[in-house]
């Protein structure tokens, strides 16, 4: 076994453990959704976090060590595969949780010196939070070419304003950095005058709303997803993450490999779901027999299980591409795993809450918030349609070339 193996299978076997010893216990001790206290500020969470870092599996996926591991994008997607037995708990807990986690790897790639020493180590410590404002209100969300927010010149500098919405992060009583996707180049052709800035939360003129929620929940790990409406907000070019009008390219760069891991945390939390499934079926009994010898329940268990290998078999097939040829040679690929993996697992997370009756719908149990985020995600990183209109154009130039 060669030492960067070794390496990853003592990190996989320490994270299998702390999920199971540390964060599944933890589930039962933090707030319901909409509780005020919110998952970051309960001593459960600032102990998970400690005994995280405590492991060394703090900040694991971000690019800040990639030095110390350098795993491969089939090694990550396993490990996402682990966190997604208790999503949202696990990711906070090792500090992986967007947005921050992506925004930290944008940064470093991307910014200046300046910027990167002003905001990633802050982030990465939790000292600092930030809100990702890609979104509009009147805006088809498909084809981000048409967002409205821009920026225009006024005595040397630039005044930004605009709406966004489902801006994920922008309510954390940590915020301190929005990144924000804008119009900068409104001559240039459609995807090459929107750019990224860095706008720093003390900045007057940022008005943010009311949060949205997800079925009910309102993702207060994650800090919200709020209305924001920037009026005439000053920003000059020191302010731009990337090349300007390069934007909807920079956003892009990070999405390929996270769409891939957010399907992973998928497949993890469809293993976690089958689990309880059996557990629960295995306890419960109609006319002395348990439910778990039912043929309609076996054959459920058995669609269950056979949905989720395909589904993993195939995210990390296409991983392996990544690895193999790079990302734009996958592109096509990815876009398929993230049109077919969310519903295949909404599925399985669904027949689990079947399983359970009503408890399945409450905040007793995971799989309720489990489907809302498998259910989202047909909407996050670009919905299903769009991802299969990629599937279908891939296939159609193959047809007549």
């Amino acid at each position: 076994m060669s030492a960067e193996h070794h390496l990853f299978h003592v990190t996989r076997e320490k994270l299998k453990r702390f999920i199971a010893t540390q964060v599944y216990p933890a589930e039962k001790q933090l707030p319901a959704p909409g509780d005020d206290e919110g998952y970051g500020r309960t001593q459960a969470m600032r102990h998970l976090r400690a005994e995280a870092e405590r492991e060394g599996l703090f900040n694991l996926f971000s690019s800040l060590r990639e030095d110390e591991f350098g795993f491969s994008t089939v090694q990550i997607a396993e490990l996402a595969e682990l966190t997604g037995h208790s999503p949202l708990l696990a990711q906070d807990a090792i500090g992986s949780l967007n947005p921050d986690a992506e925004v930290i790897n944008l940064i470093r790639r991307f910014g200046t010196p300046a910027q990167r020493d002003r905001w990633v180590a802050a982030l990465a410590a939790g000292e600092a939070a930030s809100a990702l404002c890609i979104t509009e209100p009147d805006v088809a969300s498909s084809d981000p070419t048409e967002i409205r927010a821009a920026w225009r010149a006024h005595a040397g500098k630039f005044l930004l304003s605009g709406e966004k919405h489902w801006a994920l992060g922008a309510l954390n009583p940590n915020l301190r950095l929005l990144i924000v996707l804008a119009i900068t180049e409104p001559e240039e052709k459609r995807r090459r005058r929107l750019s990224l800035i860095l706008l720093p939360s003390e900045r007057s003129g940022i008005i943010i709303g009311e949060s949205a929620t997800v079925f009910g929940y309102g993702n207060d790990a994650r800090g919200g997803m709020p209305h924001i409406r920037f009026s005439d907000v000053e920003v000059d070019e020191n302010d731009i993450l990337g090349p300007r009008g390069q934007g909807l390219a920079t956003v892009q760069s990070s999405l390929g490999p996270a769409r891939l891991f957010h399907c992973m945390r998928l497949v993890g939390s469809g293993e976690r779901a089958l689990q309880l499934m059996c557990q629960r079926l295995i306890s419960r009994t109609i006319r002395g027999k348990p439910l778990s010898e039912d043929a309609l329940w076996m054959s459920r268990i058995a669609d269950s299980r056979i949905a989720i290998d395909q589904s993993r078999a195939f995210a990390l097939s296409v991983a392996a591409k990544v690895d193999a040829s790079g990302l734009e040679a996958a592109a096509v690929d990815i876009s398929a795993v993230k049109a077919i993996l969310p519903e295949a697992m909404a599925r399985v997370i669904d027949m689990a809450i079947q399983s359970f009756g009503a408890e399945g719908m409450s905040h007793a149990l995971p799989l309720a918030g489990m489907w809302a985020l498998a259910r989202s995600l047909r909407f996050s990183d670009g919905p299903d349609e769009v991802h299969k209109a990629v599937v279908a154009r891939a296939e159609l130039k193959r047809e007549l070339s």
